[in-house]
């Protein structure tokens, strides 16, 4: 999926600020209620064009271990946050259900 398909596909642009991001996140609590109220403004967009988007997020989101889940920037990338050490774990029940998808697992 292209970004300017995503674009294109967008029928709201006129949404409002986000809340400014802090320079730094005390923990990993702190950084997900950050991004709780914040929002990719491309996302429907982007799961109306490619519903493998959508397949991504509900498996991320479904995952025991995943405290949070989004799509990044045009859909190119979905992510799951979970806590210090359980990111290898996430990465292989994925792995395991979808042998056929690109997983990465690291730390922030």
């Amino acid at each position: 999926m292209e970004t300017p398909a995503v674009f294109k596909a967008m029928n709201k642009r006129d949404n409002p600020p986000l809340t400014e991001m802090p320079e730094v996140f005390g923990n990993l609590s702190s950084l997900i209620a950050y991004l709780e109220v914040a929002r990719n403004d491309m996302q429907t967009a982007a799961e109306e064009i490619c519903p493998a988007v959508t397949e991504v997020m509900t498996m991320l989101k479904a995952e025991r271990s995943c405290l949070f889940a989004r799509m990044s920037g045009s859909g190119a990338t979905c992510y799951a946050l979970c806590d210090p050490g359980q990111e290898q774990d996430l990465a292989s029940n994925l792995r395991a259900r979808r042998p056929d998808w690109w997983v990465a697992a690291g730390r922030l």
